[in-house]
């Protein structure tokens, strides 16, 4: 055994065959801790001290306990190299995860995507997109209200924007975007279907707008228009702006005196 009891002795005794084999037996086998009388005890030193340190320690496996349990640092039976990690010089600002460089250099960073496997991000994975009328980055915008009236411009041709919500407002969606594509559309709500209605004769454009410049342009009537409904979702566009926040609109013009409105539209707007 590797733990006998090392008693003391004084100048002048005699070194017996015991004690010797005592020093023998604990130098060759198991070295235990022992406290200032020489009996092994359980926490009873350290190797070394924080002034006087080993340069190096040379083990095939760190076992790490706290009471019978344990974690065990092991080289793989496998290694294709010798190497070294170096430990961050300090922790980080909260939670971070740690990366090893081809150098063994260890810091703390954000996480590098291109260690995740294709495909290995699942939809119960992914954040929830916000949904309403003004949405930060990732969120799906919606107007509040519906789209239900005449185009205000009367026959001047100038960009007006619709007021016929049941507020009298303008409907508007304003998102924060990535710098990825956006999509814009009308759609339909719960008031009913969602039409752009077209008078007898219409000459008229409606246009999708960026913070008051229009983007997007499409043609309602050429002057020889019939009297006609088509689905609003046919006014759909996709917009490469830069990353940003930005309100987008729907405005429309007309030289004649044909009615050119929304019915019951809703516009949104988001990344993809």
């Amino acid at each position: 055994m590797g733990n006998p009891t090392l008693p003391i002795r004084l100048d002048g005794q005699t070194i017996d065959a015991s004690w010797f084999n005592n020093l023998r037996s604990s130098f060759t086998q198991n070295i235990v801790p022992r406290n200032s009388d020489g009996i092994a005890a359980d926490e009873a030193g350290s190797i070394g001290e924080s002034t006087l340190a080993f340069l190096n320690n040379f083990v095939k496996n760190l076992v790490l306990m706290v009471d019978s349990k344990s974690v065990t640092l092991k080289a793989p039976a496998d290694l294709i190299s010798t190497y070294s990690v170096n430990m961050p010089t300090g922790l980080p600002a909260g939670k971070r995860p740690m990366q090893v460089d081809e150098t063994g250099t260890g810091t703390f960073s954000t996480l590098d995507t291109a260690g995740i496997t294709d495909g290995a991000v699942t939809q119960a994975k992914l954040a929830v997109r916000a949904t309403g009328q003004t949405v930060a980055a990732g969120g799906f915008g919606k107007s509040s209200e519906y789209a239900n009236g005449d185009v205000s411009s009367g026959t001047t041709n100038v960009y007006a924007a619709y007021a016929g919500s049941p507020s009298g407002n303008p409907i508007s969606v304003t998102i924060t975007t990535t710098g990825r594509p956006v999509v814009i559309s009308l759609i339909s709500g719960s008031a009913g279907q969602a039409s752009i209605y077209r008078g007898t004769n219409l000459n008229g454009t409606l246009a999708f707008r960026r913070d008051g410049t229009a983007i997007s342009e499409f043609q309602a009537g050429d002057g020889t228009t019939v009297q006609s409904y088509i689905p609003a979702s046919t006014m759909t566009y996709i917009d490469t702006p830069a990353a940003g926040t930005y309100t987008y609109t729907i405005a429309g013009k007309k030289s004649t005196a044909s009615n050119l409105m929304l019915l019951n539209a809703y516009i949104i707007a988001y990344e993809i």
